[in-house]
């Protein structure tokens, strides 16, 4: 199992050396700012390499399936609706030899549209999107969904929430514990003018360790914009364009439109689904110009 992670590990930063730029940059923000030597950067570490233990493990992906709410398929409805589909576009995987692990499909209970892969095992859909969706438009977003997972996509969201997630919350309760008593010593020491430049200084450096966390977000947001383009590509190429383009349609007329603000546009993990569409359509129009017969003369 470990020979398994560290593989992993290594194909992960090498398709995708931003991110490990970035967390490497916060790593070495933040251990500076804790101050008092070498421990702190031998601490940091060693919570950081368990918190990416964790990410690269099985244990990571059960984590998140908690965290998502997803759960096993467990009523006749859900059955006779998921299964055919799901073993439908496995199948197709197998018959154009595309290799992959052992998949399995999850529902999470929200009325909320919305399907997600979690690990490199777990393709999971909303109620809302079962109860919106025909059994094609399904077949493409669950082909979509299994493509992420094909191309590592979901070692970043595991890589996102948890390994940073635990990294950050042992961080913050560190540096908020630090904070206090630098706080009380300088109360109490007589070089207040010191003190207080110190505190300063220590401010500074965490405005810069927030500022490479929001950095390294917008990394992450745009690299997720792009795996969605190449998720639909994967998709088309499986044969589900057309449905693919049919869900999308029909995401897009149940959306309440986009009203989101300049910060939380650049942030965004998802391209706007009318570019997604339009990508989409050139590549059948293309298809269909390819596999059109020619005119006589």
């Amino acid at each position: 199992m470990l020979k398994k992670m560290t593989d992993d590990f290594v194909l992960f930063v090498t398709k995708n050396p931003v991110y490990l730029l970035c967390s490497l940059a916060y790593y070495l923000f933040a251990s500076w700012s804790l101050g008092s030597g070498i421990w702190a950067y031998i601490v940091i570490l060693i919570v950081y390499v368990l918190s990416l233990a964790v990410v690269f493990s099985p244990l990571g992906e059960k984590l998140l399936r908690v965290l998502e709410r997803a759960r096993r398929v467990e009523t006749n409805q859900e059955r006779e609706l998921l299964f055919p589909i799901f073993h439908e576009v496995c199948d197709e995987l197998d018959q154009q030899q595309i290799k992959h692990e052992y998949l399995t499909i999850c529902v999470i209970d929200k009325m909320t549209i919305n399907a997600c892969a979690m690990g490199k095992h777990t393709i999971a859909v909303t109620k809302g999107a079962m109860e919106l969706f025909s059994a094609n438009e399904l077949k493409a977003i669950i082909a979509h969904e299994i493509a992420h997972i094909l191309y590592l996509d979901t070692i970043a969201r595991l890589y996102a929430m948890v390994g940073n997630g635990i990294y950050s919350l042992f961080f913050i309760v560190l540096r908020l514990i630090m904070f206090v008593a630098d706080v009380i010593r300088s109360v109490e020491s007589k070089s207040k003018g010191l003190a207080l430049a110190f505190q300063l200084v220590r401010l500074f450096v965490d405005i810069i360790i927030f500022a490479t966390m929001f950095m390294m977000q917008l990394a992450m947001s745009i690299g997720s914009r792009k795996t969605e383009y190449r998720a639909d590509w994967f998709a088309f190429k499986m044969g589900y364009g057309k449905e693919l383009v049919d869900a999308l349609y029909m995401l897009e007329k149940v959306s309440l439109g986009d009203n989101s603000d300049l910060i939380e546009r650049m942030t965004a993990k998802h391209p706007r689904i009318t570019a997604r569409i339009g990508r989409l359509e050139k590549l059948l129009a293309e298809e269909e110009r390819a596999e059109a017969p020619y005119a006589p003369r």
